[in-house]
């Protein structure tokens, strides 16, 4: 009974339900000050923007460079199975023509009704063709950082390997969201960076006997660490008082 009643005494009082609904309450007050200066527009990011759409050029294709080749090779092969109904078709109409092979009129009539139809498609796909080539021109040699025309480097005297094909975008929704997922990516590797480094100078404190014994020690250890970096931690000025 002695030894119950010592534990008893030397437990801490719990927190008054008042108390932990001011600190739950100002926890959201700071928490909506770290989502207001987030979500706030930043005047270098905006002028940022319009030097880079102000670089953007106007006149580019509608479609991506890729798409461009890969419409190159379809029509390519529509052309080649094309001229050869061509070919069929004046083979036909040439012996539908012979004397004494007794085709008649309307078959004749059909022959080059079909031979009109085709030549009209192949004219179709050869300005096509042409367009998507002049696109394919356009593209060629921009680079993707300030849009102006790429020397192209050769193999030099070493072996070392030429020039990538330049990166080229479709559109100026295109290339923001290029850049924005670029900064996302390097914002994720900088986190991943300073968890690390946290994790370095923090492991020390798991392992010493005399920090272990704070609870508070042990709570800001798992906030840091034992999100698996989740959640990232911000430092907030709290001139507010309790």
């Amino acid at each position: 009974m002695e030894s119950l009643s010592s534990t008893k005494g030397d437990r801490k009082p719990s927190v008054p339900p008042s108390v932990w609904r001011a600190h739950r309450t100002k926890h959201g007050r700071l928490w909506d000050k770290v989502l207001t200066a987030a979500s706030k527009p930043v005047e270098e990011k905006a002028q940022f923007t319009e030097r880079l759409l102000g670089t953007f050029p106007c006149k580019l294709p509608a479609c991506s460079p890729a798409d461009t080749r890969a419409e190159v090779e379809r029509l390519s092969r529509l052309c080649r199975a094309l001229a050869h109904c061509v070919q069929g078709e004046v083979l036909a109409h040439r012996t539908a023509r012979r004397p004494g092979t007794g085709a008649c009129w309307e078959l004749e009539y059909e022959s080059l009704l079909m031979q009109e139809g085709l030549e009209k498609m192949v004219l179709d796909l050869q300005r096509k063709v042409e367009k998507l080539k002049r696109d394919d021109e356009a593209w060629d040699g921009r680079g993707p950082g300030d849009c102006c025309p790429v020397r192209r480097r050769r193999r030099g005297r070493w072996g070392d390997p030429g020039l990538p094909r330049p990166l080229g975008y479709a559109s100026a929704a295109e290339l923001r969201e290029l850049e924005g997922l670029r900064l996302r990516v390097a914002h994720l590797q900088q986190e991943i960076h300073l968890h690390q480094v946290m994790r370095d100078a923090l492991t020390p404190c798991l392992t010493s006997a005399e920090s272990a014994r704070g609870a508070g020690v042990l709570r800001a250890l798992y906030s840091l660490l034992g999100e698996g970096g989740a959640q990232f931690p911000a430092v907030v000025l709290d001139p507010e008082p309790d």
